[in-house]
């Protein structure tokens, strides 16, 4: 499976293999989940506080010409941090076994495939 395969795939919590056991992400995943939550925590914050925030940006003189480099420069800041985040998460979930194997069976689940002994030779492996 590609890479970019990876990015937005989504969360696993348990393999169920016949075991108790619940699924232990690596190092990359787990940083990389808690940093796009972390994002989505402060974007949920800004929006709902979003009339406050441009209010006070106003007030600062942010909303005029000469300040647009420097909210281009924060905007591309958390784009890269997005970005950065996505690719330690997809990462680490490719070298993951549990998880390719997750991510494999979870492909032949979404190609409709016909062939069940396939789908069940991925779930076994």
């Amino acid at each position: 499976m590609p890479f970019h395969k990876y990015l937005f795939t989504p969360r696993l919590f348990k393999e169920y293999d016949g075991t108790k056991d619940v699924y232990e992400p690596g190092t990359l995943e787990k940083y990389g989940d808690q940093l796009l939550t972390a994002l989505n925590l402060m974007w949920s914050l800004g929006y709902y506080t979003s009339p406050l925030l441009i209010t006070f940006l106003y007030r600062r003189g942010y909303f005029v010409a000469d300040s647009v480099g420097t909210l281009a420069k924060f905007g591309t800041g958390i784009g890269l941090l997005v970005a950065f985040s996505l690719c330690m998460r997809g990462l680490g979930r490719s070298m993951n076994v549990v998880y390719v194997r997750f991510a494999e069976c979870l492909e032949n689940a979404k190609r409709g495939s016909q062939d069940q002994d396939a789908a069940k030779s991925t779930i076994r492996r």
